[in-house]
């Protein structure tokens, strides 16, 4: 039974005492014309405000004044204010909990070592919610930075300040005024993306952010700070180094802290104006032109997009805080944020803030937002470089890991902390229902919009190349009418010919042999009627005179007849072995140069140069699977039914056939997958009794059906046909279609806007008249990754020197509406393709499977 009454239990919380540790140090400022006192625990190296009433109590948490005391004093200090003792007691419990006070319970040092593990894990949270900027910890630096201040404390003078200011004027004033020059300079960015580009910037990033942070660390101890904590840092997934000057915080002068948290983005932009002009004069030394480069972008880019900017929690978001003179500005524009979707939204009693001004107000929230939608928009950018950039070495595992882990640390633990604020106790019946219900009616309507209703949201971009379009009604394709080797090649794609122009030579062997052969002949003919025609000269005997005329006589038509010969072979050879230009135009289709010394079947089919009319031009645009079946989605505008039997393809099955007939093959697979419907074309000649042997664990049915079909001789479209009851079936027939029937088919119109490089300022209107049925087997050079396309090509075996994609493309040729004659091929280009309107969140789901192959969909 409990014996303690009620007063007995008060007077024992009057009498508690609480002592304040002796080692912390405290520092007074002004902050909007009040006074403020900011408190070092110099052990763990946190930092505490406090206004000036909580500053005077705590004064009395000496361990020798008890909190009723306290509260007494409290309130002579500041009557009529009262001051509960409850009150008191929960600032004291504060201050335990921050480890700045004990009292004398029995209880204090395991209260202390709880506070120390609750530290420690919030510590690891915030490490593993932001995984491009993670510390380590590592040394003292406070006894380096001393030595360094000593022999480097001029660059704190104000000559060289204004000597800095003046270099960074002047490189913004050659990039301002030269801005053309300084674009052409500019390396194309599949070669300012390289591994070698990358490892330059990769070693600048680190030396940079050293020299970075030595300067947050000399600027703190110039000013009276200290130094105690520098460690490893981890930005944006590259090595750097991190220290501490949270030691600025004691010092009163406001333009000092702005100074200090300034100093490593002045010391960055001065590199990168240095570095602007060694980029600009170094042409002549690649290693050194390659790093200024790399310099100048780490300096000046990754300054504006992350230390600069205040939305990120470096050194602009310190820089602001001091200058509009509200700490914490980043948290309490959280919590006032947070305060006011459970005040205004769900009807929870909130503590009050204090009064703001309504540019406050607005700025808070502003900030909040802001700096939400930053991070997210940075975090994602920098991992879609990273896929886009491995994923031609099949890396791209390491960027979809990081994706997923983002996701879960941005979206996942602020909804955590906003569920455990609502489900806090006794907040739950706190809740206004009219509030909560208009709330989640808004909520409600959101979703369904964004799950139900198709907005313009889709596009396909890509780069492109611009090629001649074939031209039916112009003769100006070029065959290779007899088996030969390339000897010459005198066009590009994109030359200007004129007709009769000689556009490639070719040999052959076999004739080469016979007109050889040929004027070996007329050649000794010519010489025995040169000897005999001087031997006829000399001789007087009359019977030897009409041998002889007898011999050149044989001997002229011998050579008659070779030279007859010679004649006619050349002529041939000039007329099947030297290819002309049928007219004047554009070179479209052409070899590469290449292709010289490389042997050429005779093709009356495939032309081996086309000659275009000027100005009728088209785009091939690359697209990778994905993208291509949005497009041909799209553009066929398929049933429902077909668009679900599409679906049902990507379904996962397992089978093991032996010798079993195809009827019973389809009855399995239905089984599995009940929604799928099928049809046998019968009158094409596919029978159910044919047998096959085939085995496949968890993998997708349109694999399966693949395999299965194709040992068969058979094929399988998807019929998309409204108003016919085998819409959405899969029609079963000879053949090898893969879902979609052979041949051409109506396409609709989408909106497609054309960029030509050179004249961005001016777009063109594009046209999409017929798809490729089936994958591209080879690319044009220009767009391989080897001269700056974006398709990764792989090596070929043999003589062949086609470039063979190393993953599956589709080439699709939009045609240019309109174009101007200016407008040559070979040039490069960029498309955008409006798709049709789908929702938000079928968008959203369908980027993020596409863009980090995550397997969604």
């Amino acid at each position: 039974m409990d014996t303690t009454t009620p007063a007995s239990e008060l007077e024992r919380r009057k009498q508690l005492r609480l002592r304040l540790r002796r080692d912390l140090v405290i520092e007074a400022q002004k902050y909007e014309g009040r006074t403020y006192h900011v408190v070092k625990d110099p052990v763990s190296l946190r930092y505490y405000r406090l206004k000036d009433n909580e500053y005077f109590l705590l004064q009395f948490l000496d361990g020798k004044h008890t909190l009723e005391e306290a509260q007494k004093e409290y309130e002579a200090r500041y009557r009529p204010d009262r001051l509960k003792l409850e009150d008191v007691e929960a600032f004291g419990q504060q201050l335990i909990n921050a480890g700045l006070a004990q009292n004398e319970s029995p209880r204090a040092g395991k209260q202390l070592y709880e506070q120390r593990k609750k530290r420690r894990r919030n510590e690891w949270m915030q490490t593993l919610t932001n995984i491009l900027y993670i510390k380590i910890p590592v040394f003292d630096p406070d006894w380096l930075l001393k030595r360094m201040l000593r022999w480097l404390g001029w660059i704190f003078s104000f000559w060289f300040f204004a000597l800095s200011v003046g270099l960074m004027l002047a490189a913004a004033g050659l990039v301002a005024t030269h801005f053309e020059t300084f674009r052409a300079k500019l390396p194309e960015q599949h070669m300012f993306f390289r591994f070698q580009t990358i490892a330059y910037m990769w070693a600048a990033l680190g030396a940079v952010k050293v020299i970075h942070e030595f300067g947050h660390g000399l600027s703190c101890k110039k000013f009276g700070g200290e130094v105690h904590e520098m460690g490893a840092l981890l930005l944006c997934l590259s090595p750097a180094l991190y220290c501490n000057v949270s030691d600025a915080w004691t010092l009163p002068n406001k333009w000092h802290r702005i100074i200090i948290s300034a100093a490593g983005i002045y010391v960055e932009l001065v590199i990168a104006a240095l570095a602007t002009f060694v980029w600009w004069n170094s042409a002549a030394y690649p290693f050194i032109n390659n790093l200024a480069l790399s310099l100048m972008v780490v300096c000046s880019i990754s300054t504006v997009v992350f230390n600069a900017n205040p939305l990120m929690r470096y050194d602009g978001y310190y820089v602001l805080a001091d200058w509009l003179e509200i700490p914490n500005l980043r948290e309490r524009s959280n919590r006032f944020l947070k305060n006011l979707v459970l005040h205004y939204c769900l009807g929870i009693e909130v503590v009050p803030e204090p009064y703001m001004a309504l540019w406050r107000r607005v700025l808070f929230v502003s900030y909040a937002l802001g700096s939400y939608i930053y991070r997210w928009v940075v975090t994602f950018a920098i991992l879609w470089f990273l896929y886009s950039f491995l994923r031609p070495y099949k890396l791209e595992i390491i960027s979809q890991m990081l994706a997923l882990g983002a996701a879960a640390s941005m979206a996942g633990w602020p909804l955590y902390r906003l569920g455990k604020a609502i489900y806090k106790r006794g907040r739950i019946p706190d809740m206004k229902k009219w509030r909560v219900l208009a709330s989640t009616t808004v909520v409600t309507g959101l979703v369904l919009f964004a799950c139900l209703v198709p907005v313009p949201v889709s596009r396909i971009r890509g780069p492109a190349l611009v090629m001649a379009a074939p031209d039916p009604s112009a003769t100006g394709k070029v065959y290779v009418r007899r088996d030969g080797i390339l000897t010459k090649l005198n066009v590009r794609p994109g030359d200007h010919v004129e007709k009769e122009e000689v556009l490639a030579e070719f040999r052959d062997p076999e004739l080469d042999a016979k007109l050889l052969k040929a004027q070996i002949e007329r050649d000794d003919a010519s010489w025995h009627l040169t000897a005999l025609q001087d031997k006829l000269r000399q001789t007087n005997d009359t019977e030897e005179k009409n041998k002889i005329i007898a011999k050149i006589a044989e001997l002229n038509r011998k050579y008659g007849d070779a030279e007859a010969v010679v004649q006619a072979l050349e002529l041939f050879r000039e007329k099947e072995l030297v290819l002309r230009a049928p007219c004047s135009g554009t070179v479209g289709v052409a070899p590469s140069i290449e292709d010289i010394s490389r042997l050429f079947p005779a093709d009356p089919v495939n032309p081996f140069c086309t000659i275009n009319n000027p100005g009728r031009v088209r785009v091939c645009m690359p697209l990778i699977t994905p993208d291509f079946n949005r497009l041909r989605q799209d553009l066929e505008q398929l049933s429902p039914a077909a668009v679900q039997a599409r679906r049902l393809m990507r379904r996962r099955v397992t089978v093991s056939y032996n010798q079993t007939r195809l009827a019973d093959v389809l009855a399995d697979l239905k089984k599995q997958v009940k929604e799928l419907k099928w049809t046998l074309d019968k009158a094409a000649g596919a029978s159910e009794d044919l047998t096959v042997s085939y085995q496949a664990k968890d993998q997708r049915l349109g694999m399966v059906l693949d395999a299965l079909l194709e040992r068969m001789g058979l094929g399988f479209v998807i019929v998309s046909e409204p108003d016919s009851p085998q819409d959405g079936h899969l029609l079963i027939r000879p053949g090898s279609e893969r879902g979609e029937p052979q041949g051409g088919r109506p396409l609709a119109d989408l909106d497609i806007t054309i960029r030509i490089k050179g004249r961005d300022s001016q777009t063109w209107k594009g046209k999409i008249r017929q798809l490729p049925e089936s994958e591209a087997k080879t690319v044009p050079p220009m767009l391989s990754n080897r001269q700056g396309g974006p398709v990764a090509v792989k090596a070929t075996v043999g003589n062949d020197k086609q470039l063979v994609p190393s993953t599956q493309q589709f080439l699709v040729y939009v045609e240019i509406v309109n174009p101007d004659e200016s407008i040559m091929p070979g040039t490069a280009a960029q498309v955008k393709i409006y798709c049709q309107p789908e929702t938000c969140v079928h968008w959203l789901w369908r980027w993020l499977n596409e863009t980090f192959d995550l397997g969604l969909i």
